[in-house]
């Protein structure tokens, strides 16, 4: 009786295991973010930049339909010379019907028609999925081929993957249930347009980072390869997106000006070195257009994450260095 007895409990682990991940799980509609390294093939070795692309819980309408906002960041050249982090700019909406993504960017697509980017809806090794890609002027239906299903912890729950090809075996793309392409959730099919890379490097939610990417390609990146971490871009201070305060020089060899001529005036900051400790905090005292100065003199060379307040609630934080 015990044979028996180990025997199904070995026929049955396998059972348990392919159970784990058929559970649809739904994209986010709240608080998320996806962090993305992108490399050009002409950048210098260790360079990349990082895109942040977050939903917040808004909504907006959009032709009659309602999409779940997206909003995206550019941190270009990090540790560099070059190093600029962009304001924050709003792109676009995402829907999901039928296990189907849709989205529609003038940001990324210079329109506002609606494209079907993602289909969860193949069940079996060989199908073909047809979908489209964000791209402007390019609404074709590309073909991709289900290699393998699999599945992958994203925080506590186990999501189902799908192993894609395109019709000529020549690229390889996965996409997971709820998280979307492992080139980042707006790069899905890139591998058609694109002279970059793109690799997830970080899904959060909530501001809890619930997946790290254990294999990025980097395929144009030239070590120093891009750090495989999740940063403050991903679970900083939540960010009012609308007319944020300018942040510049950066970097910055002495004085930032904080440019706080939109609707979100700042009236306090703190900034932070990279183990969390607040260097310096203050009242920022404006002139009479708008601009405030913040002496950086008396700190050492080094990240640093500064965060504008108004009336004690944080609008905005980014990275600042310091150079000298």
């Amino acid at each position: 009786m015990k044979t028996k007895h180990y025997l199904f409990l070995i026929s049955f682990l396998p059972l348990t295991l392919a159970t784990k991940a058929q559970t649809y799980h739904p994209f986010p509609t709240g608080n998320a973010s996806w962090q993305v390294a992108r490399c050009f093939y002409f950048y210098p070795p260790g360079w990349y930049d990082e895109h942040l692309i977050e939903t917040t819980g808004e909504d907006t309408v959009i032709n009659g339909k309602t999409y779940t906002k997206l909003f995206y960041t550019n941190h270009h050249a990090p540790g560099t010379d070059f190093d600029t982090i962009y304001p924050t700019v709003f792109i676009g909406g995402m829907r999901e019907a039928d296990k189907k993504i849709y989205f529609v960017s003038d940001y990324l697509c210079l329109d506002t028609f609606e494209r079907c980017v993602y289909d969860f809806n193949a069940t079996d090794v060989g199908e073909s999925i047809y979908t489209q890609f964000l791209s402007p002027g390019s609404q074709v239906q590309v073909q991709h081929i289900v290699t393998g299903i699999d599945s992958v912890l994203i925080g506590s729950d186990y999501h189902r993957v799908l192993q894609l090809t395109d019709e000529n075996f020549y690229t390889y793309e996965e996409w997971i249930e709820g998280m979307g392409s492992n080139y980042g959730l707006i790069y899905a099919t890139f591998w058609m347009v694109t002279d970059n890379s793109y690799d997830l490097i970080c899904f959060s939610e909530n501001k809890v980072n619930e997946f790290l990417n254990p294999n990025p390609g980097f395929g144009f990146c030239q070590a120093p390869f891009p750090p495989v971490e999740c940063d403050s871009l991903a679970t900083g201070v939540q960010v009012l997106y609308e007319n944020n305060p300018l942040i510049y020089p950066n970097p910055v060899s002495s004085r930032i000006v904080i440019d706080a001529s939109g609707k979100n005036t700042p009236d306090e900051f703190d900034l932070r070195d990279v183990s969390g400790r607040i260097v310096l905090s203050g009242m920022l005292s404006k002139s009479f257009d708008n601009k405030a100065t913040i002496s950086l003199n008396k700190l050492n060379n080094g990240i640093y994450l500064i965060t504008l307040y108004s009336n004690h609630i944080p609008i905005t934080t980014c990275k600042v260095m310091k150079k000298e």
